[in-house]
Parts: structure tokens; C-alpha cells; sequence
């Protein structure tokens, strides 16, 4: 069975690779079908001398990540705070005790 189940909406599935193959093109063109049941598409192509050449390809999904909101900074601004908050903790005393416990 060919055709498509939804309407005409300009996409040929077919329930397996066995239809695919025996889609019919037209001399010269080209033809994209679905595969129903597996996550695989198929591209049947027809020279215009009648030779066809099948081409089978998988796809999945792609996901893409969101978009940064924005509030973030860079490796550079937080390195930079970084050797801010060191230096504070330096005139402030923090951190020395542990420092010598961990060294002494």
C-alpha cells in the first residue's frame, strides 16, 4: 500500500524497504519515502535512461540545547572574581588556619 494515511501532504511512506524498492518514479525524477516503522528513509532515484539507484539512510531527532538566558559569565570574568575573593580572604585571615592544618 502506498500513499500517505493523513492526507496529501507531499510525503510517499511505505510499511517497509520491500515497498520502498518498488515505489514507482518516473524517468529523471526522484522520490523520498518513509519508512512507517523504523527511523529510516529512503531516496529513489530513476536516470532518465530508466536505471534506478535506491539509497536507504537512518535519521533521529535532533535535540537542541536552550539557549543560554543569559546569565552566565565568561571564564574570564569568573577567574577574575576569583582572584578577588582570594585576596580578600588573604587580608582577611580566612583560609590561613586550614591552609596550616593542611600543610603542618
Amino acid at each position: 500500500m502506498f500513499g500517505n494515511p493523513y492526507g496529501n501532504c507531499n510525503i510517499i511512506w511505505a510499511n517497509n524497504e520491500a515497498e520502498a524498492r518498488t515505489h514507482p518514479v518516473a524517468p529523471g525524477c526522484s522520490a523520498q519515502i518513509m519508512d512507517r516503522n523504523e527511523q529510516i528513509f529512503y531516496i529513489k532515484s530513476v536516470d532518465t535512461s530508466g536505471m534506478p539507484v535506491f539509497r536507504k539512510f537512518s535519521y533521529k531527532e535532533i535535540i537542541e540545547a536552550p539557549a543560554p538566558s543569559g546569565d552566565y559569565v565568561s571564564r574570564d570574568e569568573f577567574n577574575a572574581l576569583m582572584a578577588q575573593l582570594a585576596a580578600l580572604n588573604r587580608e582577611l585571615g580566612i583560609g590561613t588556619q586550614a591552609e596550616a592544618k593542611n600543610n603542618g
